[in-house]
C-alpha cells in the first residue's frame, strides 16, 4: 500500500505554508512519518502542484485564460495531472491542507482541514462585494473537503465543523490534534539576568510584569479584544496595585498585514500605549527563551483550527488566559483561566490574579506542564497513519455502505 503526502507546501515560493502554521504542520507530519514501521503501508512525499512543465497542455489553457488561472489551474486542470502514470501507483493522496486540494479527482483523496473560519465566521471574512469568481472559488474549495474519501481534523471542535457545516459523516473523519515541538520547554539553566536581557532587547524594563501575546492580527485573533484586556488590566493596576505597570509584548510578523495599520492607529490613540511593545517575526529556535521570561499569556481569539500558541506557552511554564471559543477548551483543558473575548474586562481580573497570587499562578503553570505533554507531534504522524491503514485496508469505510471509489 502506497501513501503520497503532498509537501509542496514546505516550497517557499508555494503560497505562503512554508511560513505559517500550515508548513510547520506538514514538516513535522512528514518527518514523524518516516519514522514509523513502514513495512506494510508506505508514505512517500510528493509535490504534485510543483510539478507541472511550462509547455504542458495544463499551461498552454492557462496562458489562454484572462482571469482564475490559479483556481482553474488546482482545481480543473490539476486532477487530469493525478490521472497520469506517476500518480496511479498511489493508494491514497493526502493533501494537509485542504486549499491545495483538487475539487474532483479520479485517486482516492485524504485531505486535512486546519479549520473553516471563512465558513464559520463568514460575516468577518466577507468580501466588500461578492462575485461569482469568489462564490465559485469557495464553493470548489468546500467541495475538495466533500468529496475526498479520508479526512483528517485536527481538533474535534473542527471535526465537528465540517460534520455540522458539510454534512459530512463522523465516520469518514479522523481526529489528529497538533504537537509541540520539543525546543518548546523549560530551561532550568536559564538565569534571571537572560530572561532581563530579552525583555530589555523589547523595551521592557526590569521588574515589571510582562503580558505576551503570539499570533496574526486577522479579524478572528480579535487585537481589540486584546488590547481591551490589557487596557483595562493597567486600570486595574493602577488603581489596586502598588507595583511597576504591567507591559504588552505582540509577538509576531505583523507589519506587512493589511490591518496593521488600524492596529498600529489602535495602539497610539491607547492611554498605554508606551507599555505596548512589538517585536516583530521571532523564530521558533528563540521564541522558547522569550516566553519564559513573560509572566502571562494572553490570547483572545474568537475561532482556532487547534490553537499552538497558548499550548507552546503552557510547555514554557507561563499561565494562559485564554478565549474561551472554538476548540480552545478542549486543547488547553483546565491547565487555562478562561474569558468570553467579548468581556475583555474578565480577562484583566484573571491576569490581575495571576500575578498577584503565587499560589494561583504556580498551580497553573503545573497544569499547563501537565497539559502540554499530553500533545507531541509523533502521536500526530501515528493517527494519521493509522487513518491511512484503516482507509487502505477497508476502503469501503470511507463512504459507509458504498461501493469502493477506489480507482
Amino acid at each position: 500500500m502506497l501513501v503520497g503526502l503532498d509537501t509542496s507546501g514546505l516550497d517557499e515560493h508555494f503560497r505562503e505554508h512554508a511560513h505559517r502554521g500550515t508548513g510547520r504542520y506538514i514538516s513535522k507530519l512528514w518527518s514523524h512519518l518516516e519514522k514509523l514501521d513502514q513495512s506494510v503501508t508506505q508514505v512517500e512525499s510528493v509535490r504534485p502542484m510543483l510539478s507541472s512543465s511550462r509547455w504542458s497542455a495544463e499551461a498552454l489553457v492557462q496562458s489562454y485564460l484572462p482571469f482564475g488561472k490559479a483556481t482553474v489551474s488546482r482545481q480543473l486542470l490539476f486532477p487530469l495531472r493525478l490521472m497520469s502514470k506517476s500518480y496511479r501507483r498511489f493508494d491514497l493522496l493526502h493533501f494537509p491542507a485542504h486549499i491545495d486540494a483538487p475539487s474532483w479527482s479520479v485517486r482516492p483523496i485524504a485531505v486535512t482541514v486546519l479549520d473553516l473560519i471563512p465558513v464559520v465566521l463568514s460575516d468577518l471574512y466577507a468580501p466588500e462585494k461578492y462575485t461569482w469568481r469568489f462564490t465559485l472559488g469557495r464553493w470548489l474549495e468546500l467541495q475538495a473537503i466533500r468529496n475526498a474519501q479520508l479526512i483528517f481534523a485536527i481538533s474535534q471542535h473542527t471535526a465537528d465543523d465540517v460534520q455540522r457545516v458539510l454534512g459530512i459523516s463522523q465516520e469518514r473523519i479522523v481526529v489528529t490534534p497538533l504537537g509541540i515541538d520539543e525546543n518548546f520547554s523549560v530551561d532550568p539553566n536559564i538565569r534571571g539576568e537572560q530572561k532581563e536581557s530579552v525583555l530589555d532587547r523589547f523595551g521592557v524594563p526590569k521588574g515589571h510584569p510582562t503580558v505576551v501575546y503570539v499570533g496574526g492580527i486577522d479579524q478572528r485573533k480579535n487585537t481589540e479584544g486584546l488590547l481591551g484586556a490589557f487596557e483595562s488590566l493597567c486600570h486595574l493596576w493602577q488603581a489596586q496595585v502598588n507595583s511597576p505597570q504591567p507591559h504588552l509584548l505582540l509577538v509576531g510578523k505583523i507589519q506587512s498585514d493589511g490591518l496593521y495599520p488600524r492596529l498600529r492607529e489602535r495602539i497610539k490613540n491607547s492611554p498605554f500605549s508606551s507599555l505596548v511593545h512589538e517585536t516583530g517575526y521571532v523564530a521558533d529556535g528563540e521564541l522558547p527563551l522569550l516566553l519564559q521570561s513573560c509572566s502571562v499569556f494572553l490570547f483572545p481569539s474568537l475561532y482556532e483550527g487547534f490553537g499552538l500558541p497558548p499550548l507552546e506557552a503552557m510547555a514554557c511554564g507561563i499561565p494562559v488566559v485564554s478565549s474561551n471559543r472554538s476548540c480552545l477548551p478542549e486543547v488547553l483543558g483546565d491547565a487555562a483561566l478562561f474569558f468570553d473575548p467579548e468581556v475583555p474586562d474578565r480577562a484583566a481580573e484573571h491576569i490581575r490574579d495571576l500575578l498577584l497570587h503565587t499560589e494561583l499562578y504556580q498551580s497553573h503553570r503545573s497544569q499547563g506542564f501537565k497539559q502540554a505533554k499530553k500533545f507531541s507531534w509523533s502521536k500526530t504522524a501515528e493517527l494519521t497513519f493509522q487513518g491511512y491503514e484503516r482507509f487502505l485496508h477497508n476502503p469501503q469505510w470511507a463512504y459507509p455502505g458504498e461501493v469502493s471509489k477506489r480507482a
